[in-house]
């Protein structure tokens, strides 16, 4: 099965015209999209569903959360308002897309899509999501509750060794040690950063944003699939 992918590099683009980022790392990241896009065929090519939009971040996020605990994020859901809807996307950070491993990247996307599931399978359901927590990106070291708002990914992906590595996300991130790769190689640089307190990392929706949530078709059909498999096992 056949999808179109959208990617959207405007906000490294609109950094490095503004002198904000180094055309070269721009230049670098760009020659990298056309990577990115095998990654999403492979997720769909398993899934057998459509990937959201994918906006690329032209700086680290750093996740501040209570302790002193800092998590660098790689990607998270977001929302973008277009045509009179809400879409989904996922946001996916620059210095991830640069510096991480291509099979670590597409677990990482995968997981995304998980989040994204979850969500269309919130909506399906008419089951309105207060407050959702979406600073999903995997963090360095620990995850963060994030866990609670995924699907299955046996209930998704037909490939059973990408299942069983999603699965171990967390510890391929921890044995990568990109968290400190990023660091090293982003943050001590002095390149764009930005450091968020982990309840400031969630987006509010109304319920009248949420009836306005938008979905391929195909999604819809595959959450409707898996509402009716929860309720059948309850």
């Amino acid at each position: 099965m056949s999808f179109k992918y959208v990617i959207s590099y405007d906000p490294v683009n609109v950094y490095a015209l503004n002198g904000k980022l180094k055309r070269s790392i721009a230049k670098k990241g760009y020659e990298l999209i056309f990577k990115l896009r095998e990654r999403l065929e492979y997720i769909t090519s398993n899934s057998g569903l459509p990937y959201p939009p994918v906006t690329i971040i032209p700086e680290a996020r750093l996740l501040l959360h209570e302790g002193g605990v800092t998590a660098v994020v790689y990607a998270n859901i977001n929302y973008r308002f277009s045509g009179g809807y809400i879409h989904p996307i996922v946001e996916m950070y620059l210095p991830f897309l640069l510096h991480a491993p291509a099979e670590l990247q597409t677990l990482v996307l995968a997981h995304e899509f998980l989040h994204y599931m979850y969500l269309a399978l919130r909506y399906v359901s008419s089951d309105y999501l207060m407050n959702p927590l979406i600073y999903t990106g995997d963090l360095t070291g620990r995850s963060f509750l994030e866990d609670l708002y995924t699907v299955n990914p046996e209930r998704i992906f037909s490939n059973q060794r990408f299942v069983n590595r999603i699965n171990r996300i967390h510890e391929y991130l921890d044995k990568s040690k990109i968290g400190n790769d990023i660091q090293r190689k982003w943050i001590d640089r002095g390149y764009p950063s930005k450091s968020i307190f982990a309840d400031d990392f969630r987006i509010k929706i109304s319920m009248n944003m949420w009836t306005k949530m938008y979905f391929p078709e195909e999604v819809l059909r595959k959450a409707r699939v898996l509402l009716g498999e929860k309720q059948r096992s309850l």
